[in-house]
């Protein structure tokens, strides 16, 4: 049975078509063309964002970068979306490129190409929206973590290894970025926004929310590493009775390890074995050396003096 769509598709007269595409609608399967029939152009103000869009933050600046593409070359890659009928004659909902959808918007765009769909469930939407953005590492971990819950929920509480095998990502990793999601609010933001990254959080695990809070803050007011940080949280959970202030302040008052003075000498010497013999100058490799070596002489010569 087929059923009858409840949206419309303006024709196009073959004389307003240009161009390569005119050339292609001569050409048969044969030629290696074929037809794309829900391939459209969709006005912006007919497309709505979906609810369960796992993307709940977006970069202000890789956005207006994006814009700035958009209005220079126009969007390279269509939309998807499927058609939702409603009390008003029904719109169409975004699956794929809302980024791109919120960014033609912000250049006057009227018209986005688009890919129409037809998908049988939501958990089928939310298993291909989870699979582009991990695929593409395209969604910070916090709502990559969220989108994962939502999606075990869907399907009736499936263990997170059936899940990883439905997104294509190992169950370490699922749980690796649902783990973000146990973390404090503030850390999470930080997270979201690219402050500090989900491997960097690891740290934290196994600590009370407050000590979570107090370790993250030190890293960002006392400028820790991220070996410092592992350092202070491994004290705090094998010995309770040692407070994070205290061994905070014992990193803050170690001396600083010095640079290497001979250090970038000790890589030229690593570079110099890794050269390709059949590439090189020996003229050129002749004059580098000679003024290598006369300033290595006069440096010698230097210390001998004291």
């Amino acid at each position: 049975m087929t059923t009858k769509r409840k949206y419309t598709i303006q024709p196009v007269k073959r004389g307003e078509i240009k161009g390569v595409d005119r050339e292609i609608m001569g050409k048969t399967v044969d030629d290696g063309v074929y037809p794309l029939a829900m391939a459209k152009e969709i006005r912006v103000d007919r497309i709505q964002p979906d609810p369960s869009q796992p993307r709940k933050t977006m970069d202000p600046d890789r956005l207006g970068e994006l814009a700035a593409s958009i209005e220079e070359q126009g969007i390279l890659q269509p939309l998807v979306v499927e058609f939702v009928e409603d009390a008003e004659g029904g719109y169409f909902r975004l699956l794929h490129g809302e980024r791109r959808w919120t960014a033609a918007q912000m250049v006057g765009l009227e018209r986005v190409p688009a890919i129409i769909r037809e998908l049988d469930s939501d958990a089928t939407r939310l298993i291909q929206r989870v699979m582009e953005n991990i695929q593409r590492e395209d969604l910070n971990p916090v709502d990559r973590a969220e989108a994962l819950k939502a999606l075990k929920e869907y399907l009736g509480g499936v263990s997170w290894e059936t899940i990883g095998k439905r997104v294509g990502i190992s169950k370490r990793r699922v749980l690796q970025l649902v783990a973000t999601t146990e973390l404090p609010g503030a850390i999470q933001e930080d997270v979201r926004t690219g402050e500090i990254t989900e491997k960097e959080t690891r740290a934290y695990r196994g600590l009370p929310d407050e000590q979570q809070l107090e370790l993250h803050q030190a890293r960002k007011e006392a400028g820790l590493s991220q070996r410092d940080v592992t350092e202070i949280a491994r004290k705090a959970r094998s010995e309770p009775g040692v407070t994070l202030a205290a061994s905070i302040e014992e990193i803050r008052q170690r001396p600083k390890k010095q640079a290497d003075p001979l250090g970038p000498l000790s890589k030229l010497g690593q570079s110099i074995d890794n050269i390709d013999l059949a590439e090189v100058d020996p003229g050129r490799l002749e004059d580098i050396l000679s003024d290598i070596i006369a300033k290595a002489q006069a440096l010698l010569r230097r210390l001998a003096k004291g």
